[in-house]
């Protein structure tokens, strides 16, 4: 289903030309395999969703949803182990509205799967890496991607090769992780984290939300590959409920493999452990994303910011 290979390059050029074409475009270049210069272009299509073209012939893009709080050179960390790799990323950053207005959620999600099901992606294989919040999120996208009707759902389970998860967040994560990357370690941080849990509690069409989107991301619907990040020290993703996660998914014999430490914190596991988080990722995407994952990994650096 993927298109030919000159056919491909011609859309990525014509990508590219309407990029530079976008006010706010900017280009960098990243190392990629074997030592090669990978050239990437990106830019805004909104507030919070940017595109990341790459210098590549490689069909394969990852749609990357941040941490709260993230930013795009945070995220180009992460993303760069993807262009090394010949890969696309669509990089979504939430902002604290997606979290506590559910109606921003599923605006958000409705402009990714515009995106993803445009020309230049529809037939494109597609990995999905969420951190934190960002699973959430992803509910609200895979929602209204089932919502579309099986033609459309239909095709994306075919195109959906793997889902990667660091740190994400149930319903009771979300005040304290929300709270903390809006305040910090600022002393307000408790009082704010005590008002989103009376807001959610007081607004039973809001939890309603959350309780669907939880429900939807434990369900794995379509069945997809997944791999799991996490740590026994995290204190806004409960391990435990990640654990139980895994087990219901290997007992229906969905392939979910997980990494887990001891003691790193929320999202910081690449920065704590780069060389394992980077080997697990690479083995993950040779298994389930070739033909269109060449090469080996790229050095990063991560960033040094604990955030949801």
């Amino acid at each position: 289903k993927n298109p030919p290979g000159g056919m491909h390059m011609l859309g990525r050029v014509a990508q590219r030309a309407a990029l530079y074409a976008r006010r706010g475009a900017s280009s960098r270049v990243v190392q990629g395999h074997s030592g090669s210069q990978v050239e990437v272009t990106t830019t805004a299509v909104s507030d919070s969703v940017n595109i990341n073209i790459c210098d590549s012939d490689q069909p394969g893009v990852v749609l990357m949803i941040g941490w709260m709080g993230s930013k795009q050179r945070q995220l180009n960390k992460y993303v760069d182990f993807y262009h090394a790799h010949g890969m696309d990323a669509v990089t979504v950053i939430p902002q604290p509205t997606h979290v506590l207005q559910p109606p921003k959620a599923r605006s958000m999600a409705k402009e990714l799967v515009s995106l993803i099901e445009s020309p230049a992606y529809k037939e494109r294989p597609l990995l999905v890496h969420g951190f934190s919040v960002g699973g959430y999120l992803y509910a609200h996208f895979l929602k209204q991607m089932l919502d579309c009707g099986p033609a459309v759902s239909g095709v994306f389970k075919e195109r959906l090769v793997g889902q990667i998860f660091d740190s994400p967040v149930d319903l009771e994560g979300v005040p304290h992780g929300l709270s903390f990357a809006m305040l910090g370690n600022n002393f307000l941080r408790p009082l704010l984290e005590r008002a989103i849990q009376i807001t959610i509690n007081a607004n039973p069409a809001t939890k309603k939300v959350y309780e669907e989107c939880s429900q939807l991301f434990k369900a794995n619907p379509l069945q997809t590959p997944t791999h799991f990040f996490y740590s026994d020290a995290d204190l806004v993703a409960c391990p435990q409920r990640l654990r139980e996660i895994v087990s219901a998914w290997q007992a229906k014999g969905i392939d979910v493999s997980e990494t887990l430490w001891a003691d790193s914190k929320h999202v910081l596991h690449f920065r704590d452990y780069p060389e394992a988080y980077k080997n697990a990722l690479h083995s993950f995407c040779v298994k389930n994303m070739a033909p269109h994952f060449t090469g080996s990994s790229v050095t990063s650096e991560v960033p040094h910011a604990s955030a949801m």
